[in-house]
């Protein structure tokens, strides 16, 4: 007997069996995802079942946050960016206004201890300063009296504006005047001060430094001039400046460090060279000088192949350097000054030389003429020495003088040119007797192979004299009378003078 139930129909209604029907149809077309649905002019189409999309896309979640931190950054950026440029011009109206430039002219003067400042168009911008002039002023008791100084500038990073100093590598003013006095009080007690200024050096490229309040004096003219710290000592660089004194030429001034120890104690070194264009002598110059102090400074000096004639005159030839020329060495020099004196200056230089020319006295034409020999008006040395000695504001000697020019000439002795050019001393004159058959009239017996004769000189340097003529006991020129020499004017003036050119150059 079998166990299977027997076929029992299902009782759908007609909605059931078009359903199914539908979904039947669907499996054999392999259209799971859609629906089966009939027209109404009876067509049958598939209709796609909507999608549900997913909620969360990873890669567009992410381009979305990275969109949102740029639009946050530029926002935070403009706002940075609007900030400071509102600060910028806040800071320039404040640095640029005349509050500011008259508290930079109380700081100046705080720093400096000077009496009064003055600044004048003063320009500020986020990356430099630049100031059109600078005027000050000292009390009695400074080294300084006045100062100006032109085109000054300096570059510095904007973080300056918002710290305590005026920070930068450099303040330097184009050009610049420096007036020096003689302090007539005490100096002014030391102090540490808060300066607003941290520079680390001060330059002026070119500075006129003036001894007193003339410019008419002594100077130093187109000097670059540097004030720096070094290991906490204040000290000062003047460089390729120009000497401008009423005794001597325009001598360069290659170098001078000052080192300001203290108040009443600098050291000085230097190095001083001829005028330009006449050769490659040195004067080194050291030592330590109290211009506070009614006392004489003692500075040590060492000359080298320097040109004599731009020591003993002022290059017009109206004092010894009419006579002398030629370099000469003096490895131990002195010079002496008392800074409240100036006529106190005092060099005193033992010299030699192997080439010294002497000139225009007149015992070299007497000689020559008597002689007969040209060689007489114009001699070189080639072993010469002395002391060179110049003082008394303008007086230079040439004592323990020893010249010599081998088989021709000797000369002994000393010969001072006064600060009114009037000239004096006694020179032994010795013509060599191997040369001379003969002992000259005037002169004396043979000595140390000699013929020696005692020279008094006297007159001016336009118009030296000496009595050598009337020792040898020679006859005048033809016109009645010893060579003419030309006066101080007619040198001044050589176009009226009516001389010559090697007359006046004689």
């Amino acid at each position: 007997m079998s166990s299977e139930k027997p076929f029992e129909p299902k009782n759908n209604t007609a909605d059931d069996n078009i359903s199914q029907l539908k979904k039947e149809l669907n499996q054999t077309h392999g259209v799971p995802d859609g629906e089966l649905i009939t027209r109404p002019d009876g067509t049958q189409v598939i209709k796609a079942r909507k999608r549900k999309r997913r909620s969360k896309q990873p890669h567009k979640e992410e381009a979305k946050k990275r969109l949102k931190k740029i639009i946050i950054g530029a926002s935070f950026l403009a706002l940075m960016g609007i900030a400071l440029v509102v600060g910028i011009f806040i800071i320039l109206a404040k640095y640029n206004s005349d509050s500011f430039k008259k508290q930079s002219e109380s700081d100046i003067a705080a720093f400096t201890d000077a009496a009064q400042v003055k600044v004048h168009r003063m320009t500020v911008t986020p990356a430099s300063a630049k100031i059109s002039a600078i005027e000050a002023s000292w009390p009695a008791n400074s080294t300084i009296q006045k100062a100006e100084f032109k085109q000054i500038a300096t570059r510095f990073k904007l973080s300056t504006f918002f710290g305590k100093y005026w920070k930068s590598a450099e303040l330097s003013a184009a050009t610049g005047s420096l007036h020096l006095q003689l302090p007539t009080g005490p100096a002014a007690a030391e102090e540490s001060k808060s300066s607003p200024f941290a520079f680390d050096f001060y330059r002026s490229f070119s500075t006129d430094i003036f001894f007193g309040p003339s410019t008419k004096g002594v100077a130093l003219r187109k000097a670059q001039c540097t004030f720096d710290e070094l290991y906490g000592v204040p000290q000062s660089m003047i460089q390729d400046a120009t000497l401008q004194h009423p005794f001597w030429p325009n001598l360069q001034v290659k170098n001078v460090l000052l080192k300001h120890n203290t108040a009443d104690n600098t050291e000085l070194t230097g190095v001083i060279m001829p005028t330009a264009n006449s050769g490659s002598g040195l004067i080194n110059v050291t030592g330590k000088i109290n211009i506070y102090a009614d006392e004489t400074n003692e500075l040590e000096l060492k000359i080298t192949d320097f040109p004599i004639q731009q020591l003993v005159g002022d290059g017009r030839k109206l004092r010894l350097d009419r006579f002398l020329d030629g370099a000469i060495d003096a490895p131990l020099a002195s010079l002496d000054i008392n800074p409240r004196n100036p006529d106190t200056l005092k060099i005193e230089a033992a010299f030699e030389s192997r080439r010294l020319n002497l000139q225009g006295l007149t015992f070299l034409r007497t000689l020559r003429r008597e002689l007969g020999q040209s060689w007489y008006d114009k001699p070189v040395f080639d072993e010469s020495n002395g002391t060179l000695i110049i003082e008394n504001g303008g007086d230079v000697t040439i004592d323990n003088l020893s010249f010599t020019a081998r088989d021709k000439l000797q000369l002994r002795g000393s010969i001072t040119c006064s600060k009114t050019n009037e000239l004096s001393g006694t020179l032994e004159v010795g013509l060599p007797a191997i040369e001379n058959s003969s002992r000259p009239d005037g002169f004396s017996a043979s000595s140390n192979g000699y013929y020696w004769a005692e020279v008094t000189l006297s007159g001016t340097v336009t118009r030296p004299k000496d009595d050598l003529f009337d020792i040898m006991g020679a006859k005048e020129t033809p016109s009645g009378s010893q060579k003419k020499i030309p006066t101080e004017e007619q040198l001044l003036n050589p176009a009226n003078s009516g001389f010559s050119f090697d007359e006046l150059t004689d």
